[in-house]
């Protein structure tokens, strides 16, 4: 099953201000998750935040803002579609319509609130991802950017992450895990007594995961 939200742009809002940056849309979104085990996101570039709870429903807010007026900007933002699929127990979210080049100052930020018990997957261009409070396996692949991961030790099993070029730090109770340079850096730990696999691919920026 396909279902689809639109960003609709506020074109009487942005034409009329003269400020730096502009908040010129936010739409929301809901889905059923009660039988999703697996949620695949994918993004191209933004701000992307995920944060687990203990519902059954996977809720999603897209802003899009420009850094500076102009209707271009505006009617870029209307082309935002994030669109949702089922496949069994698996679903996924993709954001469609952002292009890679000539976005006129438009910058986009995704917050979703999903099941903490969910395996989560991120594919994503460049940008800040932030993943809280999730219990199933995390894998994030992201090609420029910063990721922040903040979970529970006593969920997690093991610990993989890898930086190009860049920073990887893992945090522990006590411990303190960080690899930097050039070149392939890594951190791994796995004597976790908890279930899930965490997993950070980056190619050029800062991994941060802190076990609380």
């Amino acid at each position: 099953m396909r279902s689809t939200f639109v960003l609709v742009a506020l074109l009487p809002l942005l034409a009329s201000t003269s400020a730096p940056a502009v908040e010129i849309g936010t739409t929301r979104g809901s889905w059923d998750a009660a039988e999703i085990t697996d949620l695949s996101v994918e993004f191209p570039a933004g701000d992307l935040v995920i944060r687990g709870d203990d519902g059954s429903t996977i809720r999603a807010a897209l802003t899009a803002r420009c850094s500076h007026g102009g209707k271009r900007c505006a009617e870029l933002a209307e082309k935002l579609r994030l669109v949702s699929q089922t496949h069994g127990r698996q679903r996924s979210l993709k954001l469609e319509g952002l292009t890679k080049i000539d976005r006129e100052g438009l910058s986009v930020r995704l917050e979703l609130t999903v099941p903490s018990r969910v395996a989560l997957e991120v594919d994503m261009g460049a940008g800040a991802a932030q993943v809280h409070d999730l219990r199933g396996d995390v894998h994030v692949e992201l090609g420029a950017g910063d990721v922040t991961m903040r979970l529970a030790e006593a969920d997690v099993r093991s610990v993989r992450l890898q930086v190009g070029v860049g920073d990887a730090v893992l945090e522990r109770p006590g411990r303190r895990s960080r690899s930097s340079g050039l070149f392939g850096r890594s951190v791994k730990w796995s004597d976790g007594r908890g279930a899930s696999r965490v997993v950070a691919d980056l190619g050029v920026g800062d991994i941060e995961v802190k076990l609380d």
